[in-house]
């Protein structure tokens, strides 16, 4: 029995979604506006505090960066399977929708109307996953092309 296609759409969703917020919650300084949005700050622990100090040694690219690009790939690989990767122009214009919403989020850091630091390498990463899922299941998309009635 030949497993359904979906169902690796679903474990991207889930993967990179657990893993970016796995990333940020673990590896990043507990005054980060995320971790103050979900009360991490108030309740982390001291091993929370110990990986914190362990991830002085990761990159600044792992730390910051990945989580976004995470992020954004999982959204994509959502609304993919939503639309049974069917592309079509009403399902374009959610991928485009999520597309401008993240670029949205990190130019609003650069010109401050979004909490944040700007980083050309949280740029490159949201840029990446908005393109991988097409890379990646280009053989499952179909286009709808409509006629005008």
């Amino acid at each position: 029995m030949k497993p359904n296609k979906y169902i690796y759409y679903f474990l991207l969703v889930v993967l990179s979604l657990v893993f970016g917020t796995l990333i940020y919650v673990l590896f990043r300084p507990e005054n980060t506006i995320f971790l103050q949005w979900l009360n991490i700050s108030e309740r982390a622990n001291t091993s929370m505090k110990n990986l914190h100090l362990f991830s002085t040694s990761f990159s600044s690219f792992f730390v910051n960066s990945l989580p976004d690009g995470l992020w954004t790939f999982s959204l994509m690989n959502f609304l993919l399977l939503i639309w049974k990767s069917r592309l079509s122009q009403a399902s374009m214009s959610w991928l485009i929708l999520a597309s401008v919403t993240a670029f949205y989020f990190e130019f609003g850091q650069l010109y401050n109307f979004v909490p944040g630091t700007f980083d050309i390498g949280d740029l490159s990463m949201i840029i990446l996953s908005l393109i991988l899922p097409f890379l990646i299941f280009k053989q499952q998309l179909k286009f709808q092309h409509y006629e005008n009635l």
